[in-house]
């Protein structure tokens, strides 16, 4: 008769470890999905909000509208904030180019930054319906700028404005946005120039950190990056020049 009870108690026992088990499991599965998803996510606000509107949520802070009456004000901004301030735009998960221009997210950005966004080259440039292969056309004009790509995801046209070495250590790159944002770099996304670029007739006029360059397209981005840059020697042959 012992026995018998002690075999039910080690049931009981072994049931109620298995059932211990079991929770466990689902409750870690449940955190990695959670934590997955969250990682995973981007902007996740795909409302527009009235632009009488000054509050988001009920649980969210009021917020100012932002200015824009279109996707596209709404993408310049957006990428004038990813290619100026990188770690706040994944900081809110901010994306490069969005559906809506009057959410949360591009609204956050906007409280933050909208005032110096206002005062930027950027947001004064137009040049509106000029297409990443007319860019790309407009830098190869004259030669004198190299390795002209189209950079599809980003809407820019980036090429070598500036061979520094011969060998990528020191060169000097531009970079035309579609939006009318400009910026050079020394291709390590250090050192960063920046300003807008505009078009008059057939000529590239580019305007960056108190500097101006106009003329043929390759040529305009190769004399502004020997103003901005003028520590970097240019390398012809075995020489610099």
């Amino acid at each position: 008769m012992a026995k018998r009870s002690n075999n039910w108690i080690w049931w009981t026992l072994g049931g109620l470890t298995l059932l211990g088990i079991g929770v466990g499991i689902y409750v870690f599965v449940k955190n990695r999905k959670e934590k997955k998803s969250a990682e995973s996510s981007t902007e996740t606000d795909t409302t527009n909000i009235p632009a009488s509107s000054t509050t988001t949520a009920s649980s969210s802070p009021s917020l100012p509208s932002t200015p824009f009456k279109n996707n596209d004000e709404g993408n310049k901004f957006r990428s004038w904030v990813n290619d100026k301030y990188p770690s706040y735009a994944k900081e809110i998960q901010l994306d490069r180019v969005g559906s809506k221009y009057n959410n949360t997210t591009i609204r956050k950005a906007w409280a933050k930054y909208g005032a110096e966004y206002q005062k930027s080259a950027v947001a004064t440039s137009s040049n509106a319906g000029v297409s990443l292969q007319q860019i790309k056309t407009l830098l190869e004009n004259g030669g004198k700028t190299e390795d002209i790509k189209i950079d599809w995801n980003n809407k820019r046209v980036r090429g070598l404005a500036l061979d520094g070495t011969g060998f990528g250590v020191n060169n000097i790159y531009i970079n035309l946005y579609e939006n009318g944002y400009a910026y050079l770099e020394d291709g390590t996304d250090r050192n960063k120039k920046q300003g807008k670029w505009s078009v008059n007739g057939s000529d590239l006029v580019l305007d960056i950190e108190g500097k101006r360059e106009e003329g043929q397209g390759g040529w305009a981005a190769y004399y502004i990056a020997k103003k901005l840059y003028p520590n970097v020697k240019d390398f012809t042959g075995f020489f610099y020049g």
